[in-house]
């Protein structure tokens, strides 16, 4: 019976001390196992694959919405909220490792914030109608404003001071993350899943993105940004 005691002990001691035995998917700040997100973790990682990160932390807050920092590889999101801000932010954070960094950047934070748009609506109830509604409000922000690449890739002016996050909402265009989704879609569309992964890692490689489409695309940014115009007109459900 000691023996036994003393080799649960000896167990349970190196689990706190053991790499084998940390948290290695959504854990805590105390580094638990949120299992209630195993979910979306199988999801991020049929994407990402080697580029995941080793883990993502969740600190739950009592704001609404969420955040993430890509350096810590955290997320931040409301207690109780729903699984979906989850997956969204932890999108950023996979995003980010897949591009080193650039996908949180200026220029090309459209992108990070359509295709995490997209992905974060697979857990929710839009997931079989988001795609048309974000079109249809890109489609509106194009007739009302007009949409180019050099419009959105100035996140700032284009959605609003994003990093603040006690700007009002009035603030902010929330229409910009449907004009986002509408290019990864238009990309998705038009040339698969498996080239808007290697999109993704050429941009983090190049940083440009006229550079990085004639890499991956073969075209200038002039050519995607007239044939995602196209699409957007000519998109049907």
């Amino acid at each position: 019976m000691f023996m036994y005691k003393y080799v649960i002990i000896i167990i349970a001691l190196l689990s706190f001390s053991n790499p084998l035995f940390a948290c290695t998917k959504f854990c805590t700040v105390d580094d638990q196992p949120i299992e209630r997100y195993d979910y979306i973790w199988k999801e991020l990682r049929g994407f990402y694959g080697r580029y995941m990160p080793k883990k993502i932390t969740v600190e739950y807050v009592s704001e609404k919405g969420g955040s993430f920092d890509v350096q810590s590889e955290l997320i931040r999101a409301m207690i109780d909220g729903p699984d979906y801000i989850v997956a969204h932010e932890a999108c950023h954070v996979a995003l980010g490792k897949m591009t080193k960094g650039v996908s949180n950047t200026e220029n090309f934070r459209f992108i990070d914030e359509g295709w995490a748009s997209i992905f974060g609506t697979w857990f929710n109830e839009y997931k079989n109608t988001y795609k048309r509604t974000s079109i249809r409000e890109a489609l509106k922000m194009k007739s009302e404003k007009g949409i180019s690449f050099e419009d959105v890739k100035s996140w700032t002016s284009y959605f609003g001071p994003w990093k603040i996050a006690s700007v009002g909402e009035n603030q902010r265009n929330y229409k910009a993350y449907s004009v986002g989704s509408s290019f990864v879609y238009y990309l998705i569309d038009n040339y698969g899943d498996k080239k808007l992964k290697k999109f993704f890692i050429k941009l983090g490689q190049i940083r440009d993105l006229d550079k990085t489409l004639q890499k991956v695309y073969k075209k200038t940014s002039s050519q995607i940004e007239k044939e995602w115009m196209n699409n957007l007109v000519d998109y049907r459900p």
